[in-house]
């Protein structure tokens, strides 16, 4: 799992690279390590694959070609009108109810969106659902650990984890133990939980969160202008503070140097290790008798 093989490199550059382009600039600190996490396990992407929550499919888009996924869910409209060139078909959920039959999917995805759930517990039976027997899900997740690691909660405390909470708009930080009841709850096994980032990191995203307002300008520009724009602002945070150097444990000769990578669950005991990484990547089974 930690050896860092030739594709990893490729994934995590060329993820770099698109962020750098056309997404704020501090994604290129975060989303690269988890197309790297999601493509090592992409040869168990049975079909049909859907992916929840996935915006405007922009991250499903850098982790395989157009039409890999046969479907992408998300509750914004506008979203997923774009969406519609990534994915083979898109629908769009009502809260916690996705419109698929039962036991219609193979695989789930989902890239940091359950920690913004209002309803996380009913989210998952509703995935938990669609799922056929033996069907997985894989999800990275943002856990409540992300707030201790922030320069403003250093200061302010519980006052500006509140704040930046609104920013990020994160409904659902919690530990692992919880969120593992919460799978157990909605009939699903674990098979793995892997924490990733360092505190480092976050703190990096935290300072570019606020130094995206020229990329916020840019986006109201047309679509020419506004990508020209965006991609003038992070060639001069790049210039300034490039993403490759942060990671630069991933192109090191072991992962967990680069992405920081922590096992944090026992699967011999069949229960959660405590962590301290602000995030982690799941992988979850549908028991066969739900």
């Amino acid at each position: 799992m930690n050896q860092v093989t030739e594709r990893d490199h490729a994934c995590f550059n060329r993820a770099v690279e698109l962020y750098r382009r056309h997404r704020h600039y501090f994604y290129s600190f975060l989303r690269p390590i988890e197309v790297v996490l999601f493509s090592r396990v992409q040869d168990r992407f049975n079909p049909p694959v859907a992916d929840f929550g996935c915006g405007d499919g922009f991250f499903a888009g850098v982790l395989a070609p157009p039409g890999a996924f046969e479907y992408g869910i998300d509750t914004d409209p506008v979203a997923l009108e774009s969406a519609r060139a990534v994915y083979q078909s898109v629908i769009q959920n009502r809260g916690s109810v996705i419109d698929l039959p039962s036991g219609s999917i193979a695989t789930i995805i989902s890239n940091s969106v359950l920690e913004h759930l209002l309803e996380p517990a009913r989210t998952l039976q509703e995935l938990n659902r669609i799922l056929r027997p033996g069907g997985r899900l894989f999800a990275s997740i943002t856990l409540k650990n992300w707030e201790d690691c922030l320069c403003g909660a250093c200061v302010f405390g519980n006052l500006y984890k509140r704040f930046f909470r609104t920013i990020q708009r994160h409904h659902a930080l919690h530990d692992i133990p919880a969120w593992s009841e919460w799978f157990s709850e909605a009939g699903f096994r674990i098979s793995s939980i892997t924490g990733y980032l360092d505190p480092q990191t976050v703190r990096t995203i935290e300072i570019f969160h606020y130094l995206g307002l020229p990329t916020l300008a840019a986006e109201k520009l047309p679509t020419s202008a506004g990508t020209a724009a965006i991609r003038t602002v992070n060639n001069l945070y790049n210039f300034l503070h490039p993403p490759s150097a942060e990671m630069s444990i991933i192109t090191g000769d072991n992962l967990s140097r680069v992405a920081y990578l922590e096992p944090v669950y026992d699967s011999e005991q069949q229960k959660p290790i405590g962590t301290t990484r602000p995030c982690c990547f799941i992988e979850l089974e549908k028991q066969a008798d739900k």
